[in-house]
């Protein structure tokens, strides 16, 4: 099920907002002109998570793992 799966990505447009629409957990990452640029685009506010380098996206997923173990998650199910 894509709650299943983290998509991360530096584009808010093509990467983070349409993975965020279909269920998925979407990981803003700043970097590159984009990610720059992105960063103060108001659907910002909508972003769930955020990192600055791919180095906190362990960090992330924990909180995913830790938050869907939790009895009123809408996933529990999933294999780790």
């Amino acid at each position: 099920s894509p709650a299943q799966v983290v998509y991360v990505g530096d584009r808010l447009d093509n990467d983070v907002l349409p993975a965020q629409a279909i269920g998925m957990h979407a990981v803003f990452l700043r970097r590159g002109p984009w990610g720059y640029l992105h960063a103060g685009w108001p659907e910002m506010a909508t972003v769930e998570h955020r990192i600055d380098h791919l180095g906190g996206i362990h960090q992330v997923i924990e909180r995913i793992d830790e938050d869907s173990a939790t009895p009123n998650s809408p996933d529990t199910t999933h294999s780790r």
